[in-house]
Parts: C-alpha cells; sequence; structure tokens
C-alpha cells in the first residue's frame, strides 16, 4: 500500500512544463473555476489509472510500434467534461479532467523522446456545449503555455486535426455513425489502435450497442460501470424495460431474469457481467497476429467510502508481437494497483475529511 501511494504521489508530482498537475488544475481554475464537483476521491483514483497508463505502458510501446508499422494511434473519451473536477471539502481542490490527463501524459512521453510520442488523434467529446466550450479553451491555454505549435485543435471530424473537441450526444445513433465513419477512413489507410476512456455521465446513457460498435477497433478499454446506480434504479422500477434492453443488450427472456434477482450484490454481478461477455465476445476487425478477442479483463470495485461502488473495467487483447511480454508484465503492475484502490480511496477519503490533514498533505507532501 505504502508503495501505491508514493508512485501515486511521485505521478502527480510530474512536472509538465514548469507545473505539476495540481498546479496546472489551479492555474486553470484562476482562468475559470467551473468544474465537475465530486464528493469523493473514486474520480481521483480512475483518473489516475489513465494517466499513469497512458504514461506506461500505452504510449511508450505503441509509439514505438508506430513507427514500423505506420500505426495511427486514437485517443477517444466519449464523456470528456470541461476538463477540470473540484472535490469537495474544506477547500476547493481542483484535478485535471480525464481529457488534460491524458493530453499531459503524452506530452510528457513526447519531450522524454526523440519521435512523436503524441496520440495522432484526441477525441474529446460531450453533451454539454458549456462544457465543450470551456475544454477547448483549456485545452488551447496548455498548448499556449507549453508552447506546443505542433498539436492542432478542432470541433470538427473532416478537419484531420490533432485535438478534435466535439458537441456530441453519445446516445445518439448519428454521432456513432459519424464517428466509425471517421474512423474507418482513417482504417481504410492506416493500421490503427484505439485507447478508449468511457466515463458515462449516467449508467441510461450509455447503449451496448453502441460499445459493441467501438469493440471492433483494435485497442484497449477503460470503462466506469455506475454499479450502484444501477441497482437502485432496478429496485426502484425506474428503468423501463427498453432502456434496460438497450443499456445491455439484452432480450426480453434476459431482461426477466434479470428482474428474478432479489439481491443488490446479484443484480450488480449480473450488470457487471453482462459487460465482460459483449466486451470478450465482439471480434476485433482486421487482426493479423494475437487474439481476436479481448481476453483480458480486470474489473475492480472502486468504494467510494460512502456506499457508493462504481466498477472500474479495464480490456485488452493478448498479442503476439516482440513487445508482449513486457505489455503484460506493465499490465500485471497495473492490475495489482487496480486492486488496491478502493482501500487507498478509503484512506485518502478520511484524509480529506481529517481535522488535522488536508487532501493537499496526502497527495503532495514529502513523508
Amino acid at each position: 500500500m505504502d508503495g501505491l501511494i508514493e508512485k501515486f504521489k511521485r505521478d502527480f508530482k510530474d512536472k509538465i512544463g514548469n507545473r505539476d498537475l495540481q498546479e496546472w488544475a489551479r492555474f486553470l481554475a484562476q482562468d475559470d473555476k467551473t468544474a465537475f464537483e465530486v464528493d469523493h476521491t473514486g474520480t481521483l483514483f480512475k483518473l489516475y489509472i489513465l494517466y499513469s497508463y497512458v504514461k506506461w505502458p500505452y504510449l511508450k510501446i505503441m509509439t514505438s510500434l508506430r513507427e514500423t508499422l505506420h500505426l495511427k494511434l486514437i485517443f477517444i473519451d466519449l464523456y470528456a467534461g470541461n476538463g477540470l473536477n473540484m472535490i469537495n471539502s474544506s477547500e476547493e481542490i481542483y484535478v485535471c479532467g480525464s481529457a488534460l490527463l491524458a493530453l499531459f501524459g503524452s506530452y510528457l512521453l513526447n519531450n522524454s523522446r526523440k519521435h512523436n510520442g503524441y496520440f495522432d488523434h484526441m477525441i474529446f467529446t460531450d453533451k454539454s456545449a458549456k462544457s465543450v466550450e470551456l475544454l477547448e479553451r483549456r485545452c488551447k491555454i496548455v498548448l499556449d503555455e507549453l508552447k506546443e505549435k505542433s498539436l492542432t485543435v478542432s470541433t470538427s471530424f473532416s478537419s484531420n486535426s490533432n485535438l478534435v473537441i466535439s458537441k456530441s450526444d453519445v446516445s445518439d445513433p448519428g454521432f456513432i455513425t459519424s464517428l466509425t465513419t471517421w474512423l474507418d477512413s482513417i482504417w481504410s489507410h492506416h493500421p490503427l489502435h484505439v485507447l478508449l476512456f468511457i466515463d458515462p455521465d449516467r449508467a441510461a446513457n450509455f447503449k451496448m450497442e453502441t460499445l459493441a460498435k467501438l469493440l471492433r477497433y483494435p485497442g484497449d478499454l477503460f470503462l466506469l460501470l455506475h454499479t450502484d446506480a444501477f441497482v437502485e434504479m432496478v429496485n426502484k422500477g425506474r428503468y423501463l424495460a427498453e432502456t434496460v434492453k438497450s443499456m445491455l443488450g439484452i432480450n426480453d427472456k434476459e431482461l426477466d431474469d434479470l428482474y428474478q434477482l432479489k439481491k443488490n450484490k446479484d443484480i450488480a454481478e449480473y450488470y457487471v457481467k453482462r459487460f465482460e461477455t459483449v466486451i470478450k465476445t465482439t471480434r476485433i476487425d482486421k487482426i493479423s497476429k494475437g487474439a481476436n478477442f479481448r481476453e483480458i479483463i480486470i474489473t475492480t470495485p472502486i468504494n467510494t467510502g460512502e456506499n457508493v461502488n462504481y466498477y472500474l473495467m479495464y480490456a485488452t487483447r493478448k498479442t503476439g508481437g516482440k513487445d508482449s511480454e513486457k505489455w503484460q508484465e506493465a499490465f500485471s503492475a497495473l492490475a495489482s494497483e487496480i486492486g488496491k484502490m478502493s482501500e487507498v480511496g478509503n484512506t485518502a477519503l478520511e484524509v480529506l475529511k481529517g481535522p488535522q490533514k488536508t487532501m493537499h498533505d496526502f497527495l503532495f507532501s514529502d513523508r
């Protein structure tokens, strides 16, 4: 546990330009304090896992492969928000959101290597026009502060920009068609690898059909499941039957099986297992070496300390390349870290609420 906390603290002290991650969050909040407010540290730890993974193993290995395989590397964040989170406490604690953390992680790698360390494209979407406008502004501020001129920002897929920040509703079939058409146009000329980060604002807003369409592209997946919210809504009968069927991609018989479950843990397990099944059984197209399915899935609960649980799901495939062993070693280390997130999160929450220490002390002071 101590090793994980120390690694967490070291990573959050990474210097991106002349600021560490918390300094960047505070700097951006000075321009505009608008942020997604959370009452717990679960958000912090899921974001940390993404940031850590982007730095290693993902971009370090994939950018090396890009040189020989002419890959296009694409990061997609379907619920990107406005770029900042604020943890509610006695003080304002700002944390950069997933979009900015992915950008910062790629910047660090790019500046530590001779060849390009960036994603070829980063797609950030949100259905809120205000959030999209603010995220675009924050990305441009970051790039300007870092004097990074090589990356372009646009709001349109047709622009071929490095960063596409789009007002889009993931539940709209038209948007998914536009996104997959754009991906297919790249795929017709280059092999690609997609890192998907999906953290829905509400469980009902993400359809299994959408996930299945995106899973056919080679790549890795991070998916946050709002398990307790789903269980509560099912128990109280607040979901329409068609909504549940769309969310889980199930038929009437499978819906009846779900409604027969009486225990919360059984409903939660059904929900999680359904996603695991679809992920494991959706074939990845155009794979010449290694597995055609994401056979490796790690699902771990994130306990916020307030009897609200989420599940963070990570999925990847077994590869047959020369970097496979290194990748799997890194993956195993990541799995170990994820397995400890719940315990660390509770510790962080106690520090946050405690009278003698602050979250800042926990994260950023030396022991």
